[in-house]
């Protein structure tokens, strides 16, 4: 399934967990684009650069997961990064804009 990433600042890297769901791959999408190395299995989605890249400010398709769903799918323990591999502090992952789910440390 695809998904839309919206974020303020580039992303240097991210992870997440799946619930809900087995991930078997992930692939494509602006982590693709940016050279992102991707790693999915079981409930973990793991994404970042060995150069340095990021993944422009703004929103798009972070990246196309496949995945064995066993029920309502839910993302957690989710985190977006900076090159320096601080959290932003906000970013939204999701189906549509209007329904991301948002990320936000104070």
């Amino acid at each position: 399934d695809a998904l839309p990433i919206y974020s303020d600042s580039n992303i240097g890297g991210f992870q997440f967990n799946v619930d809900g769901a087995t991930v078997n791959s992930a692939s494509g999408g602006a982590a693709a684009a940016a050279g992102f190395m991707v790693s999915a299995g079981g409930s973990t989605v793991l994404g970042f650069s060995l150069t340095g890249s990021t993944i422009p400010a703004g929103s798009g398709l972070l990246l196309e997961l496949t995945a064995d769903v066993a029920g309502d799918v839910i993302l957690y323990n989710i985190i977006v990064a900076d090159t320096n591999a601080e959290d932003l502090g906000k970013a939204y992952i999701g189906k549509r804009p209007e329904s991301c789910l948002a990320v936000q440390r104070n």
